[in-house]
């Protein structure tokens, strides 16, 4: 698949061995779903990678530069349905001068993902909560550690407070209540969108703390993210979660909301 560069696309984008991004872990990304040719809520993507960049105190790009690129990207590749990766990075510099960003956008097909997860906690959290960096360590540790266990995820916590997956939300459905962890976490375009999906399917949203053993003792748990969408969390270190209909529900909710918005932008 072609890439797109700093301006230009290309078949096999290469950046400097000197790049901050590479060095350091200093920069950002978004991982962006394409359906039927559409990115799915781009706008919302693009604020938060600019938003990322801003809290770490990255130059970034206008967002038009940032669209068009994207853009681009899914029309040389004729993409249908695929993931993206925007990445912004400090670009290369030399004792510590003044560097140009670099714009990378990557494109590959989608690949289904499980239909049901089983996951492990960790006691991790992220650096920067509200930034998603490239600084990727802590989760790529906690997925092999997830993967060691037979797991297809792992969750962060912080003594017995859940926070979030390694590239997901965490939410409960709790009687009437529907409770996903707002501090010290990153706040997903998926998340936002269960969120206001909320009343429609009968429940109370609210964002708070969600302790460890009320995720265990939950009537469900899903888990949400861009590539995953909607996927019930069915057992967490060895223990059996409850499934009920609700995460069907908001399955069923989320794809006519994905479907009214991309046909609305065609």
């Amino acid at each position: 698949m072609r890439a797109f560069l700093n301006g230009q696309s290309v078949d096999a984008p290469s950046i400097s061995a000197l790049d901050e991004g590479l060095l350091y872990g200093y920069g950002v990304y978004e991982t962006l779903r394409v359906y039927s040719g559409v990115a799915f809520r781009q706008d919302e993507h693009v604020r938060r990678l600019r938003q990322s960049a801003e809290k770490i105190e990255l130059p970034v790009p206008s967002e038009q530069v940032v669209h068009d690129a994207i853009r681009r990207t899914i029309e040389s590749n004729t993409l249908k349905d695929a993931a993206l990766r925007v990445v912004l990075t400090a670009g290369a510099r030399s004792d510590w001068g003044r560097a140009e960003p670099s714009l990378l956008v990557l494109a590959r097909p989608f690949t289904a993902v499980p239909t049901s997860f089983k996951a492990i906690s960790v006691p991790f959290h992220r650096d920067v909560a509200q930034a998603k960096t490239l600084n990727c360590l802590t989760s790529v540790m906690a997925r092999k550690r997830a993967q060691a266990a037979g797991c297809d995820e792992a969750i962060f916590r912080i003594g017995r407070s859940v926070l979030e997956g390694t590239t997901c939300n965490v939410f409960a459905v709790l009687g009437a209540e529907l409770l996903t962890p707002k501090d010290g976490v990153l706040q997903g375009v998926t998340r936002n969108a269960v969120l206001s999906l909320a009343s429609d399917v009968g429940l109370e949203a609210s964002e708070g703390p969600l302790t460890y053993d009320r995720l265990l003792h939950a009537d469900e748990v899903f888990l949400t993210g861009t590539l995953k969408q909607i996927v019930p969390l069915v057992e967490l270190d060895g223990k059996k979660l409850k499934v009920g209909p609700k995460t069907a529900h908001f399955n069923a909710a989320y794809s006519e909301l994905v479907q009214r918005e991309i046909q609305s932008q065609k």
